[in-house]
């Protein structure tokens, strides 16, 4: 019941919005004049600036890089144990390959048939 009073409260807000802005109507009855303004004199700042240099290049490094085995662990017969969520990607990624396979060929018979 709450969530029925909400949404009419909703409508009514929207309803005096709307209301609201077509109820307003301005229009513009004489026309922008700037004043007129003159400047006499004066002076701009000087500046001296002394700044450093930058000095860009390349140079050549040898980085060693670490190397990482992930070893999951294995089930009674040897094999790797996955999981139940890695099986499930892998199943989904093959599915998404046959379809985009099955898409393209699709395409490139359509593209056959045009010409």
């Amino acid at each position: 019941m709450k969530s029925v009073w909400a949404i009419v409260g909703a409508i009514v807000v929207v309803l005096l919005i709307a209301v609201g802005i077509y109820m307003v109507d301005v229009d513009q009855t004489q026309e922008t004049v700037l004043p007129e303004v003159s400047v006499e004199g004066g002076q701009m700042p000087e500046f001296d600036a002394t700044v450093g240099s930058v000095e860009a290049g390349t140079k050549t490094v040898e980085v060693e890089v670490p190397t990482i085995e992930v070893n999951p662990p294995e089930d009674a017969e040897g094999e790797p144990v996955l999981g139940d969520a890695a099986e499930d990607a892998a199943a989904a990624t093959e599915e998404a390959a046959d379809a985009t396979a099955e898409a393209a060929d699709q395409a490139a018979d359509e593209v056959t048939e045009q010409q």
